[in-house]
């Protein structure tokens, strides 16, 4: 993309360069890098700024013109990285020592040994694996036991109050039919009682 100057703002909106510095400096944009004393501004920024100054500014041209350009740097640059690519490629095969017998058998032990090592690794996770699953069984067998344990204790705290209750009902009958006997016993005395009074009036 291309960037702009100050005065390439202005000379497309046909304003003047204190016009397109003012509203830079009020909405408070900073440049991009400066070049040749002069400040430069991406296109993005600079569209910002055409459109604060002049909203309907038509940008159709401008961005025809960025996208060739911006078309032809990428050209340039793929080229040039192709160039760069091809040289270093041919400065590794000249660089490059001849491979030799020695070589390639260090190369068949690494591979063997990275074998070996990718193999350990594989026992190690399923063996990690195994004793998760165990260990997921234990705690459901503890889960399991702790669930019982609070039954039961339920079972013994009901038991002892029922047990409780029943010595209490049995303590309380001995009084009962105790308190019953002593007013059957009462009774007839104060019907003697009432019986003598009566007999003594009715003699006078």
């Amino acid at each position: 993309m291309k960037d702009y100057t100050v005065k390439q703002i202005a000379d497309l909106l046909k304003v003047s360069k204190t016009t397109v510095q003012k509203y830079i400096k009020a909405a408070a944009i900073k440049y991009d890098y400066v070049e040749y004393n002069k400040q430069f501004y991406s296109y993005e920024k600079a569209k910002g700024i055409i459109k604060g100054i002049r909203e309907n500014f038509d940008f159709s041209a401008l961005d025809t013109e960025n996208q060739v350009e911006n078309s032809t740097t990428k050209t340039e640059n793929q080229v040039e990285n192709s160039t760069t690519k091809t040289e270093n490629s041919q400065e590794k095969t000249e660089n490059s020592p001849p491979k030799t017998e020695n070589s390639t058998t260090e190369q068949d032990t690494t591979n063997r040994m990275l074998d070996m090592l990718q193999k350990e690794i594989e026992k190690k996770d399923q063996e990690i694996k195994d004793l998760r699953e165990k260990l997921d069984k234990a705690y459901d067998r503890i889960a399991d036991m702790a669930d019982k344990a609070q039954y039961i204790t339920a079972a013994d705290k009901t038991a002892l109050i029922m047990d409780k209750k029943q010595q209490q009902e049995e303590v309380e009958k001995p009084a009962a039919a105790g308190s019953d006997q002593v007013e059957a016993t009462e009774q007839p005395q104060q019907k003697e009682k009432v019986g003598f009074f009566k007999r003594l009036f009715g003699r006078k």
